[in-house]
Order: structure tokens, then C-alpha cells, then sequence
């Protein structure tokens, strides 16, 4: 793949060179941009269990790791090996950035184009570095009831574990579920196997009683429905 296509968009290549030497220097200031407020994040994250300057241990970490998303699916006896006392505090922040998100969703009815519930999902499963299938399951108000984990895969295929899905709808009387999973490779168009899968769940949920009323495909940033795409 030519250079130019990871840096500017595909209509950014009919720009003059002035044009694209200016929308790359944009893009790069960007980048920089992200990663001093990833490194600013994650110096507030140590200062508290770290006497060494919290920026300077922010680097050491992010070199180890290679990135925030790296540092966020590490085991936590992985982030005590290079900062004790790192693993407790990023699982716990993990947490209440969940739970934060969680509260969201919670209450009010839901509905599978709720940006609240799709900034949710891509904080559960978005930046997951394999597949992973989880049921958000609704009451007969369309309010949020539970979510959980219900399949999972590699980097490029997921099983969902029907027995699982449908014991626990049926366990919290469940009216309805919208299915959600990740995408690691950050395209989030659904494969051949996701839409017969999406459509074999929606057959038999409504045989159950208990009908899907979506299956969102996620990443870090963005969430497709198989409603909305006609594949439901």
C-alpha cells in the first residue's frame, strides 16, 4: 500500500503537493497530539503510586507497552512487573470508566443507535485484540437489564454460545437483545459468516420468544448495525 494511503484520505490524493504537504503535516500534528495527552493521562495515573517523576515513568511504561491500548488489556501481574502497583490502579480506572459508561444506558429505554450505548460497547469490547461476542439484553420497555459475554474467537472469527445467550435471557426475564461484537481489525463492515450468524440468532430468538432486535459490529471508534445495513 502506497504511503500516501495510511496518511491523507483517498480524495486527499488528487490535492496539489502544497495541499497534501499541509493536510499531512496536520495529520501528524494530530498524532503528536494524541500521544502527549495519552502520556499526560497516564503520568496522572501513576503519580499517586510512583515518588519518580510521573511523566518520566509515564514514558518508561508506554515504552515497555507500546501503547495505551496495550497497557489496557495487559495482565495486571504484566503492569506490576514494570510499576508496582500499576495493575490495581488501571483495572480500577478501567472500572469506574465502565461503570461511568454504564450508567448511561441505564433507565432510560435503549435503542441499538444510542450513541450512549454504542460509547459503551466500544469501551467493553472496542479495542478487545480478539473477537468477543456480548448480549445486551432489555426488559419489555426496551431498559437496559444486563450485559454480558456470550462468545468469542480470534482475531477474525467469533462463536456465540447460544445455551449461554438464551439460559440467561431467560434467567432475568428478558423481552428482547441486541447482540454486539468487536472487530479488532478496525473495519467494522460485517464478513459473510457475521450476517448468516445475525440471522441464524434471529431465527431462533424469535422462535424463543425473545427476538434480537440488533447485532452491532464494533471498534475503537466506530459501530455498524445489521439493522441499518439491511442485514436483519
Amino acid at each position: 500500500e502506497p504511503a500516501d494511503s495510511r496518511v491523507l484520505g483517498a480524495g486527499d490524493r488528487t490535492l496539489l503537493p502544497d495541499q497534501r504537504r499541509s493536510n499531512r503535516r496536520h495529520h501528524i500534528a494530530s498524532a503528536q497530539a494524541c500521544a502527549a495527552r495519552q502520556r499526560s493521562v497516564l503520568a496522572d495515573l501513576i503519580q499517586p503510586i510512583s515518588a519518580a517523576d510521573p511523566l518520566a515513568e509515564a514514558d518508561r511504561v508506554l515504552a515497555a507497552f507500546g501503547s495505551l491500548n496495550s497497557i489496557a488489556t495487559a495482565r495486571c501481574d504484566e503492569l506490576e512487573a514494570i510499576l508496582p502497583g500499576l495493575g490495581a490502579v488501571t483495572k480500577a480506572a478501567q472500572e469506574l470508566s465502565l461503570e461511568l459508561a454504564r450508567t448511561r444506558v441505564r433507565g432510560a429505554p435503549v435503542s441499538s443507535l444510542d450513541p450512549a450505548l454504542h460509547a459503551y460497547l466500544r469501551a467493553v469490547i472496542g479495542f478487545r485484540p480478539v473477537e468477543t461476542m456480548r448480549a445486551v439484553f432489555l426488559d419489555g420497555g426496551n431498559r437496559y437489564l444486563a450485559d454480558e459475554e456470550v462468545g468469542g474467537g480470534d482475531a477474525n472469527t467469533v462463536h456465540i454460545r447460544f445455551r449461554t445467550l438464551f439460559t440467561r435471557a431467560f434467567a432475568i426475564n428478558a423481552a428482547s437483545i441486541i447482540l454486539a461484537h468487536n472487530h479488532p481489525s478496525g473495519i467494522v463492515q460485517p464478513s459473510a459468516a457475521d450476517v448468516a450468524a445475525t440471522r441464524r440468532t434471529s431465527e431462533l430468538s424469535a422462535a424463543l420468544g425473545i427476538p434480537l432486535v440488533d447485532h452491532l459490529i464494533v471498534s475503537e471508534i466506530a459501530v455498524f448495525s445489521m439493522r441499518e445495513g439491511g442485514h436483519l
